[in-house]
Order: C-alpha cells, then sequence, then structure tokens
C-alpha cells in the first residue's frame, strides 16, 4: 500500500496543506484515493453557480478545453457519492456555445423532491464519463419562502445551554440572556407515520409525524425566546436507534455502532428523504414572519462531530470520508432552513480540540482537521454559509481555572482552543481563504462550562472568575456572536460536574436550588454594573488588569499563519 500512502499524501499537500495528516491515517481506504483524485483532477468542464429560485434552478458553466463530444448534465441526489455516476441518475442533453459556455434552467420541484438540495456533474452522454466536479446549490438567496424575513441578531452575547422546562423561564430575562441554544431531539419528535397525537409530514418517498407533547415544549421555549427578543439556535440530535427498526432505518446513519447519538442517514435515499422531511417541518414552523410558534435562527448540527464515537456515530470512516458525509448533513439542513428563510445558517459543532484528538482512537478527529475538509469541499463544490459552533471547555473540565490551561498556547498548532487561546480560533475564521462570500464565518460558542467542586463561597468564587474570565476574553472578538453558558442549573446526572449557575435542589435531578455566584456575576456581564461585578476576580486569576489576558495571539495583532 505504500504507492497509495504516497498517492495520499502528494495530492492532500497540494488540496490540505493543512492536512497531511490523512495521508498517515490508519483509516484511509480506496474510497478516499478516488475522493483525493476526484479533487485533484482537471476536468474539461466546470460548473460555475447552480442558482435556485422560487420555482427554478439553473445551473451555469463552461467548458474548459474544447470538447467534439456529446455531454450531459446529471442530477445527484444528496445521498449520492460525488465520485461516482450513478444509473439512475436524471439526464439532460447540455448545447454549449461557440465559447463554450452552457445554462440550463429546470424546474426546481420534481418527484414529490426539491432540488434545492440536488448536485450537479457534466458527464460524456455516450460512456458517463466525469467531465467536471460536481457541484451543489451556491446562490439560494431568492430560494426563500419568506424573502423578507429578517436576520435576528442578539442585543448582547449572553446565552445559555443545557435549557428546558424545569424553572421559571421569567430568570433567563433577569440574567440578561439573549441567546439560547435548545436541544432538538429527533428521537424524541419523530414518529412512524400513523402515531396518535401526531402532525404528518411527508417528503419524498417517505412519510412520518411529528409528536404533539414534544413539539409543544419546543413551542413553549422558543415562543418565549421570541417574545423577548432572544436568539434561538437549535442543535439537532440524530438519535442511535436499532437499524431493525423501521424508524431506526430512516434516521440513523448505517454505520452508527456506538455512542450517544448518530450522523443523520445521509447516505440512503430514503434516510435523506426522512431527514429533508423533519427539517422543512422544523423550518416552516420555526421560520414563519409571525412567528407564531417562535423563530429559529441559528442550526447547530449534531454535537462534537469531531469526537464522533461518543456524539455523533458514523462507524470507522478516515477524516476525509467523515468530513465529506457530514458536509452533505449540513447541506440538506442549510437548504431545509433556507427554503423559508433567506439568512438561515448552520454550524458545525466541535470540541476544545484543536490539533489533537479527544482519543487515541482513529476514529477521533482533529476540530481543525474537519474545518479545513469542510473549507476544501466547499471550494470544490460549491460554498454555502456554515459557521462554528464551538465548546472551549477547559483543558481540565473538573478545573474552572481555565487561565492554567498548558495544552492552550497562542499558536495554531495548539493542542487545544480553551478561552485562554481562543484567539486561535478567532483567526482561523477571519482568513481569507476560510470566510464565506468575503466575510468570516459566524462563530457560536455553544456549550461551555465551569465546575464547582462544592457550593462552599471559595469554589463559587473560583467558578466565577473563570465565567468572568470567558466574558473577558471574548468580549472584543467581532466573530464570536454569542457565548451560550452550560448550564442554567446543576443536573446530577453529569458525571459529578456543577457547571450550572444555580444549585440543584437536594433530592431532585435539576430542580434548581438557590443562586450561586456565578448566576450574579452572569447578570451583571454586558451592563453597567459588569466592571465593578467582576473585579473580585483579578486576584484569583492572579493579574492586575483584564488587558494582560489578551493573547498574542489576537486577531487584531496578528492575522496571519502562526504556522
Amino acid at each position: 500500500m505504500t504507492w497509495l500512502r504516497i498517492a495520499i499524501f502528494v495530492v492532500a499537500l497540494v488540496l490540505f496543506p493543512q492536512n497531511a495528516v490523512l495521508a498517515q491515517h490508519p483509516l484511509t481506504d480506496a474510497k478516499d484515493l478516488r475522493w483525493i483524485n476526484y479533487l485533484a483532477a482537471e476536468y474539461p468542464a466546470q460548473i460555475e453557480r447552480v442558482v435556485v429560485d422560487a420555482d427554478h434552478v439553473q445551473v451555469i458553466g463552461k467548458l474548459t478545453t474544447k470538447l467534439a463530444l456529446s455531454l450531459s448534465l446529471v442530477e445527484l441526489g444528496p445521498q449520492h457519492d460525488s465520485t461516482l455516476i450513478p444509473a439512475d441518475g436524471r439526464r439532460f442533453p447540455l448545447q454549449p456555445t461557440e465559447a463554450g459556455n452552457f445554462s440550463i434552467q429546470l424546474p426546481r420541484f420534481a418527484a414529490q423532491r426539491d432540488r434545492i438540495y440536488a448536485k450537479w456533474v457534466v458527464v460524456e452522454t455516450a460512456t458517463d464519463k466525469q467531465c467536471s466536479r460536481a457541484h451543489a446549490a451556491d446562490d439560494v438567496a431568492a430560494a426563500a419562502r419568506h424573502p423578507d424575513l429578517p436576520r435576528l441578531f442578539p442585543a448582547n452575547k449572553k446565552g445559555l445551554n443545557g435549557i428546558g422546562l424545569v424553572h421559571d423561564l421569567n430568570d433567563f430575562v433577569d440574567l440578561g440572556v439573549k441567546n439560547l441554544a435548545i436541544n432538538v431531539n429527533l428521537g424524541s419528535l419523530v414518529r412512524l407515520a400513523g402515531t396518535p397525537d401526531c402532525e404528518s409530514i411527508e417528503y419524498g418517498d417517505v412519510r412520518l409525524a411529528i409528536w404533539r407533547p414534544a413539539l409543544e415544549q419546543l413551542d413553549e421555549l422558543l415562543g418565549f425566546a421570541s417574545r423577548h427578543e432572544i436568539v434561538a439556535s437549535a442543535i439537532i440530535l440524530v438519535p442511535r436507534l436499532d437499524r431493525a427498526d423501521p424508524l431506526g432505518k430512516l434516521l440513523t446513519h448505517p454505520g452508527a455502532d456506538g455512542g450517544h447519538y448518530s450522523l443523520a442517514n445521509v447516505v440512503e435515499e430514503e434516510g435523506c428523504d426522512a431527514y429533508a422531511a423533519v427539517m422543512r417541518f422544523l423550518a416552516a414552523r420555526y421560520c414563519r414572519p409571525d412567528a407564531k410558534y417562535g423563530r429559529i435562527t441559528h442550526w447547530i448540527i449534531h454535537n462534537e462531530v469531531d469526537a464522533a464515537p461518543e456524539w455523533t456515530s458514523a462507524g470507522p470512516l478516515s477524516p476525509l470520508g467523515y468530513a465529506e458525509q457530514y458536509a452533505r448533513s449540513l447541506r440538506i439542513a442549510y437548504y431545509s432552513a433556507r427554503a423559508f428563510d433567506p439568512h438561515a445558517q448552520v454550524f458545525a459543532s466541535l470540541t476544545h480540540c484543536w490539533n489533537e484528538p479527544h482519543q487515541p482512537s482513529p476514529r477521533y478527529y482533529r476540530a481543525r482537521e474537519l474545518l479545513d475538509l469542510l473549507i476544501g469541499l466547499g471550494a470544490a463544490e460549491g460554498d454555502f454559509s456554515w459557521g462554528v459552533a464551538f465548546h472551549p471547555y477547559p483543558q481540565d473540565l473538573g478545573n474552572a481555572r481555565t487561565w492554567l490551561d498548558a495544552q492552550a498556547i497562542a499558536s495554531d498548532d495548539s493542542p487545544l482552543v480553551t478561552f485562554k487561546n481562543i484567539e486561535v480560533l478567532d483567526r482561523w475564521v477571519r482568513r481569507p481563504e476560510n470566510r464565506s462570500q468575503g466575510a468570516p464565518r459566524t462563530v457560536l460558542l455553544s456549550e461551555q462550562g465551569f465546575h464547582s467542586p462544592d457550593y462552599s463561597a471559595a469554589s463559587q468564587a473560583v467558578q466565577a472568575a473563570a465565567l468572568a474570565y470567558a466574558w473577558k476574553k471574548i468580549e472584543r472578538l467581532e466573530t464570536i456572536e454569542a457565548m451560550h453558558y452550560h448550564r442554567w442549573i446543576d443536573h446530577e446526572k453529569e458525571g459529578g460536574l456543577k457547571l450550572g449557575l444555580w444549585t440543584v435542589r437536594a433530592g431532585t435531578i435539576t430542580s434548581a436550588g438557590e443562586k450561586k455566584q456565578a448566576w450574579r456575576v452572569f447578570q451583571a456581564l454586558a451592563t453597567p454594573q459588569q466592571a465593578a461585578a467582576i473585579q473580585f476576580a483579578l486576584p484569583i486569576i492572579g493579574i492586575d488588569d483584564w488587558s494582560e489576558i489578551v493573547s498574542a495571539a489576537s486577531s487584531t495583532e496578528n492575522s496571519g499563519s502562526g504556522e
């Protein structure tokens, strides 16, 4: 296999210079080589844009080499591998002009499906030989059902994660919260068609149902957020069900073999139909101009995908193989939301394991590695508006003193990115090659918290100081839209961690007890009381002034690569 390793190494250096580690990955296989060859090849045709409006899809491209052969455009479904031309893919004859340009317009809807999800590829008509890379929709500005729906921006960066209908929601108002991250577990929400107390949904060849009790809880949370001008992010979690179960066969990835959740089933047509059906239902309900049921602005797709075996399982895949399938899931969610909301964004969820995997297993990935691969895949097949949902927990979740994180250094090669060196992430999104339509990708710090080992005044002071430190580190970083603190209330079943702003009442799992010091600090953030409220933290952190914690990795000081 030496020749395979050499070929992968050479092409990886050309396409993904920060990911030459692909060449050494033990899960790299023939499929990866096919993909790398596909990404590196020079083709005689190029699809330049795919534009989707309310009724049509227009595919625009050109020939880069003069061809005397008859050419066709092939439609790929979201489940298709771009390197393999499906025998059943719909084909449309192409007629390039003398200058080699071509454009074809097709109805947006066909066979009970929306072509907003399709990719397109040019082939030789007689042989099906691939003559271009596949290209997905990259201009969907006119595709939304509600084109005048405004983009919502939070009034401040304060947010919460780990929430539910377990306490008075007016506490969010008292805290000055303007961002919420809400779990949407499809295992709780989705049922088989015909299940009682459900709303029916359908897409393509799939019929499913949405369970009303779960939907009503979501309505209550999102409705409250909307009424109080709180920007809501939905975390889409796919259950890891038994594939022998009819619902599991639709929702769960065929390769999922462990962990809490699964990657969406993006490799089978019925799985893509089911995923699209659910995402379209959610977007239609929560992207309405009247916000009748509340509003979802951001869509965080799955959880901590770099720790795939624990949180988003898809089986033994190389980094490239996993990134390519995760990109499919991001695209399905993105196009579903953009079919209703012209400003919807999706987000890739990642741990703090920036350049070192969470576990020494080939099935765990590096966060930066997956981000770089997503950038490369988008450059090859059409970019779309995805952002980063990052979890910069301390190096040791049991030690709130994140300013001591030895593995978080001011370098792009840092093993971890925590609040100590959060500027490393800010710099990554600001780089020209990583931008989307010229602008830095949006960052949500969608989950992080600080542990208080007990409820003593000393432990609470350290937790509150860590919260103040985190806030001061991100306060000035414009790329970070929100910091969703995890969690609202301590939880008895969170591995012994006490991360909440409230204590948990004795004898309960997550009922609110007493406000911690961190609650009062959090309330003061982004208010005129902030400076006085966080002054106590300076000696705990070991500094005299907040200016001392500005890292040398700051994007405002050094926007170039640290490599």
